[in-house]
């Protein structure tokens, strides 16, 4: 397994945790990520940064990664169609 993961792909396998979760066991973090995912995906630029910032700090303290340096960060699509 690589050590490096980009942000996208450690949101999806989250996402897929919390999906997998009944109703009863959802936690009140689940609706927190769910809302920091939101922010990520469709905030405005300034914040998307915070949203990513706080996504990353979640997958280095959740021990999903040692540290943010191994967290890849892919260009999202309207910040390569802006930049075209």
């Amino acid at each position: 397994m690589r050590s490096i993961k980009t942000l996208d792909e450690l949101i999806e396998h989250v996402e897929n945790i919390i999906k997998r979760k009944t109703g009863m066991n959802a936690q009140e973090i689940d609706k927190e990520i769910i809302a920091w995912i939101s922010v990520y995906r469709h905030g405005s630029r300034q914040y998307q940064k915070i949203a990513t910032d706080w996504l990353m700090s979640f997958f280095v303290n959740a021990n999903f990664v040692r540290n943010k340096r191994q967290i890849e960060l892919t260009p999202r699509k309207e910040q390569i169609e802006f930049e075209l």
